[in-house]
């Protein structure tokens, strides 16, 4: 086994808990390098290098009520940096929480129904959907009591708390794959078949998704169909043929498309329906999916009368006032809740026609625009040097920079442009599924050691999605604005782009 195996072995990462308490009365110096590792298993990561922890909790689907809401911003504000940032999977991270206050903010985010278990290392992660599930006007059908229901087999579980490495799971019941279906372990979507006495509510299932530091992946369509009311019990099929033949020795190998490559699929539908205790039908044609959106703007919801706006929230990250202010923009003019993206962006539901216009009159709507530039609709970043030890540059700070200079030189006849930004090899920001992607680096440039790039083209989601091919490395991030003023302005990559002296020209 692989030194993470033998650590799980010698104690398990949730039966860690009694010792954070314990810990919090000391330093972390005295913490054992194995516990340390284990407080992952409660969303805990230290930070040495930007001091204290941060804390990801968990937000399946994406919902996060007003009150909870409210409760984090007080929590970042007392406790961590005064800063709420939303992940690339829907969840939320809180930074720099002092040792001693872990107890505190835990007992806090465990009173206020939130949950941070299993939030890291062999574990399954967030669980992602379609952000207005329930609201949007064309979807099949909404899938977030899947989504809850998978969401209480695991937590807590010890079955499930020792996996060979993180399992990623999407389901959606929308066509638009909002919930990236391509890039998780497993991905459900939906497709309805027509029957004589009407049509049969389920889903298309995908495997082996996968984008990191070593590999990306698509997933694969396994081609059969499973019906919505044994959706999460073959979820927890295909969950339980990873955790007991996924790869325990090798980390590297240790990832659900390995398993597909090693066992193919046709034998991995037949063990899913051992498990299952029935044969999945194959069905050939796949659902058309509608063109991926990232639901920012003002939207009519299925529910008449009724819009839910999608506000682009740079980079992900609010200050505790932002968010203070969203939760009350949600119990005000919606129905208290708030929903997050895997563009890390949130919305807000259930604002009725009469009062629309009054809601697009709020202060907070000229940070969280519902129609925001295309650069800055497209950004997604990771949290980059300023709250990981391990990433190598910034990303937050100078991609706000980097927006700025590009929006300042370029006319942009698209709705969005996705620039994507990990400030290492690790993608969170997903780079390989964006239109640009940008992996923090180093070189040498003038003699001198500075922070660099390697640039990757052409990533999509959605329907036909792909992986970006990586076509520069070790670009300065000091000349990352003209690099890109090439490349976006170069026809064998985009359209629709112009230099606006050019642009100008031409319209004289």
């Amino acid at each position: 086994m692989n030194k993470i195996e033998k650590m799980k072995e010698r104690k398990g990462g949730l039966a860690v808990l009694p010792d954070i308490y314990k810990y919090a009365k000391g330093t972390v110096e005295e913490i054992p390098e194995d516990d340390l590792v284990r407080m992952r298993w409660y969303g805990l990561f230290y930070r040495k290098r930007q001091g204290g922890f941060m804390l990801r909790i968990r937000i399946p689907s994406g919902k996060l009520s007003a009150e909870q809401a409210s409760k984090l911003a007080d929590l970042a504000q007392q406790f961590g940096n005064d800063t709420v940032t939303i992940t690339t999977r829907m969840g939320v991270q809180l930074r720099k929480i002092e040792l001693a206050d872990i107890p505190t903010v835990l007992e806090a985010i465990r009173d206020y129904g939130l949950e941070l278990r299993q939030t890291g290392l062999d574990n399954v992660r967030n669980l992602m959907n379609c952000p207005v599930s329930g609201l949007q006007e064309h979807e099949a059908f909404d899938a977030s009591p899947i989504i809850q229901e998978i969401s209480d087999r695991i937590i807590g579980s010890p079955l499930y708390s020792n996996l060979p490495r993180k399992f990623n799971i999407s389901v959606t019941g929308c066509f638009e794959d909002c919930g990236h279906s391509r890039l998780n372990d497993v991905g459900l979507v939906p497709q309805i078949i027509p029957l004589e006495e009407g049509v049969k509510e389920g889903f298309r299932i995908r495997l082996g998704g996968a984008i990191g530091k070593l590999y990306a992946n698509i997933g694969e369509d396994l081609g059969v169909w499973v019906p919505k009311e044994l959706a999460v019990d073959c979820v927890m099929a295909i969950l339980d043929i990873f955790r007991e033949h996924g790869n325990r020795n090798n980390r590297n190998k240790a990832r659900m498309f390995h398993l597909l490559e090693e066992f193919g699929s046709r034998e991995l539908i037949t063990q899913i329906n051992e498990r299952l205790g029935q044969r999945l039908p194959f069905v050939v044609a796949e659902t058309e999916e509608a063109k991926h959106r990232d639901h920012i703007g003002i939207h009519p919801q299925k529910q008449k009368g009724y819009y839910y706006a999608g506000l682009s929230v740079p980079n992900g990250k609010m200050s505790s006032e932002q968010c203070r202010e969203l939760a009350r923009l949600a119990k005000v003019y919606g129905q208290g809740e708030i929903h997050l993206t895997a563009q890390q962006n949130a919305i807000i539901h259930s604002i009725s026609e009469i009062r629309i216009k009054q809601f697009q009159q709020e202060e907070l709507l000229r940070d969280f625009s519902f129609h925001p530039s295309p650069l800055i609709r497209g950004l997604v970043t990771c949290t980059g040097k300023e709250g990981c030890d391990l990433a190598i540059v910034d990303t937050k700070t100078p991609s706000l920079k980097l927006v700025k200079e590009l929006e300042e030189r370029l006319v942009i006849r698209r709705d969005d442009l996705r620039i994507h930004w990990s400030g290492c090899s690790n993608s969170c920001a997903i780079i390989q599924s964006g239109d640009i992607g940008l992996r923090g680096t180093k070189t040498r440039y003038n003699g001198v050691l500075v922070d660099a790039v390697d640039i990757f083209y052409g990533g999509s989601i959605g329907h036909h999605a792909k992986i970006g091919q990586l076509i520069m490395e070790k670009v300065p991030v000091s000349l990352l604005a003209d690099t890109l003023v090439e490349i976006l302005t170069d026809p064998q990559y985009f359209t629709g782009i112009y230099l606006k002296k050019e642009k100008e020209i031409q319209y004289v």
